[in-house]
């Protein structure tokens, strides 16, 4: 019986150890927006009022793609992040500034590990 345990923890343990662990994201701009926006791997400056297409594409310790991750917004209403269509390896994404303030994107890996916020920063737009 000893044995079977030590056997399915080693299993366990190899298999947690395949995960490919998320080191990095990469954010591109994709739509042209009315407005001059800002967009780097580890933070957005948007207008408010204004929603832009961006990818995001995570890469591990060794700069592999990663593959599908988990995008979704932390907290309080100043924007929302949604995949532009629901395919396997989709990494297209809308980015909205709801309201002037700040929110963070959090990105997780689908299948490994780590977390990477991306921060959010939505600006009055300029006036005329």
């Amino acid at each position: 019986m000893k044995t079977r345990i030590s056997l399915v923890v080693g299993v366990a343990s190899l298999l947690a150890a395949c995960q490919p662990e998320l080191d990095k994201v990469t954010v591109t701009l994709l739509t042209d927006p009315p407005l001059e926006v800002t967009v780097a791997d580890d933070q957005i400056t948007i207008p408010e009022g204004i929603a832009i297409g961006v990818d995001i594409v995570g890469f591990d310790q060794d700069g592999e793609d990663i593959g599908k991750l988990i995008v979704m917004t932390a907290e309080n209403g100043k924007g929302e992040v949604a995949p532009i269509n629901d395919e396997e390896e989709a990494t297209s994404y809308i980015v909205s500034g709801d309201e002037v303030g700040s929110y963070t994107i959090l990105v997780s890996p689908e299948y490994g590990s780590g977390e990477l916020q991306l921060k959010v920063e939505v600006v009055p737009q300029p006036a005329d």
